[in-house]
């Protein structure tokens, strides 16, 4: 199995790969299921709002970092104040 690579801040081209990511890791959050019950709406919906979450908050304000692995990003961190 090959490594992550070291994690790098995210950028513009990265919105729409991070958050079908995001959005796979969350389908089935507790929370997220709570908010949007039915799995197909949220299975649609979802990279979506990860889409504009990181648009127009993460990626401005340089608070988002994405891991690689083969060239995919595989994992990402959202920071962000209480």
């Amino acid at each position: 199995m090959s490594t992550l690579d070291t994690p790098r801040p995210a950028s513009g081209t990265d919105v729409s790969e991070l958050a079908a990511v995001l959005a796979r890791a969350f389908q089935f959050d507790p929370v997220t299921s709570w908010i949007m019950p039915d799995d197909e709406r949220r299975r649609r919906n979802l990279p979506g709002i990860y889409v504009r979450q990181l648009s127009t908050w993460f990626i401005v304000h340089g608070v988002t970092e994405v891991c690689h692995r083969d060239g995919q990003i595989v994992a990402g961190t959202l920071w962000s104040t209480p």
